[in-house]
């Protein structure tokens, strides 16, 4: 059964994707994430970093819905 261009739309923004509300809950963590990590790395080694990037699907907002197999992925580079 072919699936219309509205039924996909549908399935992509509300089974795939996570919301904009978990998005932006997930991306605070993650700078928080990246915070402490850089504020604990200063601290312990005379590592210095440079950029921190977001990566990945979670940086492109692609990212898809957690499930009971797949948590979420989040992709952070040094």
């Amino acid at each position: 059964m072919p699936l219309t261009n509205t039924q996909l739309r549908f399935y992509d923004s509300k089974v795939l994707r996570l919301p904009d509300d978990k998005r932006a809950e997930y991306h605070k963590q993650v700078d928080r994430l990246i915070s402490e990590l850089s504020k604990n790395i200063r601290q312990v080694t005379a590592i210095k970093i440079k950029r921190v990037v977001k990566a990945g699907s979670f940086a492109k907002f692609t990212i898809l819905r957690k499930t009971a197999t797949d948590p979420v992925d989040v992709d952070v580079v040094l």
